[in-house]
């Protein structure tokens, strides 16, 4: 099965609300999890928007 998951840079508790709020506005679940503010990278004009680790996974699995 496929999966999402949203990263965010918050301090506050808001992991819960982003997830419902996501899945009433999309309609699938999607997981989101919290990281330390200034963790993930800056945007850059050719920025990665999307990662698709699926191929990954089954190589090395």
């Amino acid at each position: 099965m496929n999966q999402v998951k949203v990263q965010i840079e918050s301090e506050a508790d808001v992991e819960r609300r982003l997830a419902d709020r996501l899945r009433e506005r999309i309609g699938i679940r999607i997981d989101v999890e919290r990281v330390a503010p200034g963790s993930l990278p800056r945007f850059s004009m050719k920025a990665k928007r999307v990662i698709d680790e699926r191929n990954h996974r089954q190589q090395v699995g």
